[in-house]
């Protein structure tokens, strides 16, 4: 568990409230997945909807903060609580780390006469570590309550994501975070609007790489529009690129090739044909960056992708 504990963060209020309705209803699944962009702080509200259901003394917003249960699990010594994550960033969850989980549930509470697990992101679970999960879905125990959270949950068997109640976690405006950006960043309003938009809106993203984002951003453009205008080649640009962060510059690349595609729509341009190939090509490196089971050439995924987009963009 990181540092960030029982943080409840204000965009997320609508998430938090409609699952604890659904909670006190009786309405809510032993198993949720949460769904959504990375930078939204899914793994939080995973963690305070797992701690108002340990808590000893839960309040309509959840959790009480106050009682030992909440005291233990920000303590990070809850007897009751397991948090799954993979060993490495990028790593596999493996069957051993869900086969005590299993272990665990099965083990009677020692607190709260509850049981929590939270599991992410789920879509790092390989094949045999999620047909041992299944056991746990299939089986439940009405003194445990599992959530799952990722954002890629596409890649998960069709059997774990039908066992299991999905919550989508909206991305939100704009407007909706900028106040705390700016709180908790000391940014301007300007530089908190520009971090936020080169993060697709996900507030944390934006608060911990707002501005190597933007900075790539701007870096990637310069370099694309100098390949389309022939001032540059792939290979040049692809060296250069891989002194950056890869995976950001694949993605400033995505927005990039968006919306020249926009404006190439709205002209009425037969480029936008061209340039959506270009960017399906880039989801596919995206996808291939983040497999955690492969170990990608990083430069020659760049050099390839850079060679079939860049005589595209030439030819418009």
């Amino acid at each position: 568990m990181s540092d960030r504990v029982l943080v409840h963060y204000p965009w997320l209020e609508a998430d938090r409230d409609r699952i604890l309705n659904q909670d006190r209803e009786g309405r809510m699944h032993h198993a949720l997945m949460l769904q959504g962009p990375h930078g939204l702080g899914k793994i939080a509200l995973a963690r305070w909807i797992l701690a108002a259901r340990l808590c000893l003394s839960p309040a309509s917003y959840g959790p009480c903060l106050e009682c030992r249960s909440c005291q233990l699990l920000q303590a990070q010594t809850h007897p009751d609580y397991l948090e799954i994550q993979p060993e490495k960033a990028g790593g596999q969850i493996g069957i051993d780390a869900v086969r005590e989980a299993i272990e665990f549930i099965q083990k009677t509470p020692s607190i709260s006469g509850h049981k929590a697990v939270l599991l992410a992101p789920a879509e790092a679970l390989n094949v045999a570590s999620a047909n041992a999960l299944l056991k746990v879905l299939e089986e439940p125990s009405g003194e445990a309550s599992l959530i799952l959270a990722g954002e890629a949950i596409h890649r998960l068997p069709a059997t774990i994501i039908s066992r299991c109640q999905l919550q989508v976690v909206q991305v939100p405006e704009a407007e909706a975070v900028l106040p705390w950006l700016m709180d908790q960043s000391g940014a301007s309003e300007a530089q908190a609007r520009e971090w936020l938009a080169a993060c697709g809106n996900a507030p944390i993203d934006a608060l911990d790489n707002g501005e190597l984002v933007v900075k790539v951003g701007k870096t990637v453009a310069s370099d694309l529009d100098a390949l389309s205008a022939r001032k540059s080649d792939p290979l040049t640009v692809a060296a250069h690129w891989g002194s950056l962060d890869t995976v950001l510059c694949l993605q400033a690349m995505w927005r990039y090739l968006l919306a020249r595609q926009q404006q190439a729509l709205a002209e009425g341009s037969a480029a936008a044909a061209s340039l959506a190939d270009s960017l399906k090509d880039v989801v596919e490196a995206l996808r291939v960056m983040d497999r955690a089971h492969t170990n990608p050439n990083q430069q020659l995924l760049l050099e390839e992708l850079l060679i079939a987009c860049g005589s595209r963009l030439a030819l418009e």
